[in-house]
């Protein structure tokens, strides 16, 4: 069963389940162009390292909680009746918190012949959207150090929530359209200085956008609309999605009432 959204389906915004939205759009974007890139080029998928600490962390994660332990003199002296007797305070509880190391995938394409990197694909996650995180210090990072090379750079933001990240700001394109997503590549020409964007929102389908390869070649057409569908029908989001209820992040209250209309016409509210 496709989803009921004619492009994005903002259900799948949810913390919860994007890891694994973002890990099968990655996988897919790297096999669509394996299929169709032209005999010099081929794409991998690659990624970033970094460690993140655990109080950053926004998907879900268990934090050891634990309450303190007696001292064990006062164990052996006998002495724990009396103080209890006497404090009126509750102990503390304890909260363990540790590092983990977070990996990030991207998608490389590169010429076969001198293994350069044509095209860089990224595809965001909440943490290179999130205020003052590690995520986001390594996402806009690497983002300078492409954006000042050879190669091009293509962002896909299907997320509504966060700080707008992509390389075009906000305000620039809300200027010519209203959007909840985007899309933005930066080509490495003589330039550097020219963006392409493609914006939409919850009531339209994604874009089919153009990569770039080297000088000489034809820009490649990615289908993200096909691969969107693909990820939804393998990862059986049908199934999982709870559409009586509200979307995390929510709809605007237009978009709310609209998406409301689409379940009842779809059968999926009474």
């Amino acid at each position: 069963m496709p989803s009921p959204f004619p492009g994005m389906d903002p259900y799948l915004e949810n913390v919860l389940y994007w890891k694994s939205v973002h890990h099968d759009l990655i996988s897919l974007i790297t096999f669509q162009l394996n299929e169709s890139l032209p005999e010099p080029f081929l794409a991998r998928s690659e990624g970033r390292s970094y460690i993140l600490p655990r109080h950053e962390l926004i998907y879900p994660d268990a934090i050891v909680v634990r309450a303190p332990s007696a001292d064990a003199a006062d164990l052996k002296r006998g002495k724990i009746a009396a103080a209890t007797a006497t404090r009126t305070d509750s102990p503390p509880l304890l909260f363990e918190f540790s590092e983990r190391e977070v990996y990030e995938p991207h998608v490389e394409i590169f010429s076969v012949e001198d293994e350069q990197v044509v095209a860089v694909i990224e595809v965001l996650s909440p943490t290179n959207k999130s205020q003052e995180s590690t995520g986001r210090e390594e996402y806009v990072k690497k983002q300078k150090q492409i954006l000042n090379s050879s190669t091009h750079l293509v962002e896909i933001d299907l997320l509504r929530g966060g700080l707008h990240t992509v390389a075009v700001a906000r305000e620039t394109i809300r200027a010519r359209k209203n959007f909840d997503y985007v899309v933005c590549l930066r080509r490495a020409d003589e330039t550097r200085t020219r963006f392409e964007v493609w914006a939409f929102t919850v009531r339209e389908s994604l874009p089919t956008v153009r990569i770039p390869l080297t000088e000489g070649w034809a820009d490649f057409d990615l289908d993200l609309q096909a691969i969107w569908g693909e990820a939804y029908r393998l990862g059986r989001w049908a199934k999982a999605i709870q559409y009586g209820e509200e979307s995390d992040p929510p709809l605007s209250p237009a978009d709310t009432a609209w998406a409301d209309a689409l379940f009842r016409e779809k059968g999926l509210r009474p």
